[in-house]
């Protein structure tokens, strides 16, 4: 009688070993995202813009079912999978124009990756509107913004961004905004400011001719 309460026992922790086992071993890895487009704070992001999210190995079929995608402010999208390690997110509806996004990509229900990008302040249909126009000041399309890119390099090397401060162009005031992310004293705001202005010589910008406004830090709710 004792052996065979032993052996079913035995016989149960083997079945509970074999399930932990089979659990474990069938559970996929978490895929780890090597890059995304746009990137993260990226700005002047159209309306209709989809996102690339790239992985850096191949995703099996079971876990591209696991992946899914959320964005903040709420939006919804389509996904398909061009390729095993790539990720096409298409919004369904177009995103709010002049609006900070942040995307986040969870697997098996846990986030893995986050990333925000701001959208254009214009929409693509007042853009497009703006093209047939021919306004002067169109930022996206036509020979204006190859010339705007073309006299000013730097763009490309927006934002630029450090614990202290964050820098942006303003297109509407042909300036740049140096956002201040910490509530400095004096002194330290007059360092901050400067070190923000050498940042901005480095990318090639020339302060004797552009100007630039310095912006507190957004107060907490």
């Amino acid at each position: 009688m004792k052996s065979k309460l032993i052996l079913i026992f035995s016989l149960i922790i083997l079945i509970f070993i074999l399930i932990l086992v089979r659990f474990f071993v069938s559970k996929p890895p978490t895929p780890t995202v090597k890059s995304t487009v746009p990137a993260n704070n990226a700005e002047l992001i159209l309306d209709n813009t989809p996102l690339t999210i790239t992985f850096a190995n191949p995703l099996s079929s079971n876990q591209q079912a696991q992946t899914t995608v959320t964005a903040e402010p709420s939006a919804t999208f389509q996904l398909t999978w061009p390729s095993p390690d790539q990720l096409l997110v298409t919004p369904t509806n177009f995103f709010t124009k002049d609006t900070r996004y942040t995307i986040t990509i969870s697997f098996d229900q846990n986030s893995i990756h986050s990333f925000s990008f701001t959208t254009n302040f214009y929409s693509s249909l007042e853009l497009e509107e703006q093209g047939r126009e021919q306004i002067a000041d169109d930022l996206i399309f036509g020979q204006t913004w190859t010339e705007f890119i073309k006299q000013n390099p730097w763009y490309k090397s927006l934002p630029i961004e450090t614990k202290t401060y964050r820098i942006i162009y303003d297109f509407e005031k042909k300036s740049f905004r140096i956002r201040l992310l910490i509530t400095p004293s004096p002194t330290e705001r007059q360092t901050i400011v400067q070190q923000a202005l050498n940042d901005l010589e480095k990318i090639g910008v020339n302060l004797k001719e552009t100007s630039y406004t310095v912006l507190e830090p957004t107060p907490s709710p």
